[in-house]
């Protein structure tokens, strides 16, 4: 199977499974306790040893060496790991892979790389990045704002996206994919 055919059954794959999921799950209707060895806070600059986390709905309502558990609460003992805020990354480009940059957006159609910006997306979150600026779509239109709409809708996972969308440029220049 080529790499344009597996990238085709991919997204193929991934629109069944995204369509058939919807919207995201509610939250939790129980509380969550988060326990690990650690929690970094950030104001402090300091590790904390232990660290709790407690969760409310969508909403982290306490941290600390030790919170709340209130009753019915579900507690998940992370063992020796260390809790620490979502990152931020002001400066992506969703819509890029590393490698040949110039020739993806001719290369590849704005389908393909509406699908590797999803994917990009699960894997920053997965990688604890909570927020996120993308700094254009290099040629992909407004396929930017459907992916930040996809995520805030709850359809696909990612990070807070703050978007910019097509760059101001002149003909020929650094977002003409035309020439």
């Amino acid at each position: 199977m080529t790499n344009r055919s597996s990238i085709l059954a991919l997204s193929c794959s991934l629109a069944l499974t995204l369509s058939a999921r919807g919207q995201a799950p509610a939250p939790s209707p129980h509380p969550i306790v988060l326990h690990a060895a650690r929690l970094l806070d950030i104001r402090q600059g300091k590790l904390i040893k232990p660290g709790e986390v407690l969760i409310q709905g969508d909403r982290i309502v306490e941290v600390g060496s030790t919170v709340k558990h209130p009753g019915g609460a579900e507690v998940l003992d992370l063992g020796d790991r260390t809790l620490m805020p979502g990152l931020i990354d002001a400066h992506i480009h969703l819509f890029l892979h590393p490698g040949a940059e110039d020739l993806q957006t001719v290369q590849e159609s704005v389908p393909e790389r509406t699908i590797t910006a999803t994917l990009a997306a699960r894997d920053d979150l997965m990688a604890g990045f909570t927020a996120e600026r993308d700094m254009g779509t290099e040629g992909a239109g407004s396929a930017d704002t459907a992916v930040r709409n996809a995520i805030n809708e709850g359809r696909i996972p990612g990070p807070r996206l703050r978007i910019s969308g097509n760059a101001i440029n002149i003909l020929g220049g650094h977002e003409d994919a035309i020439g």
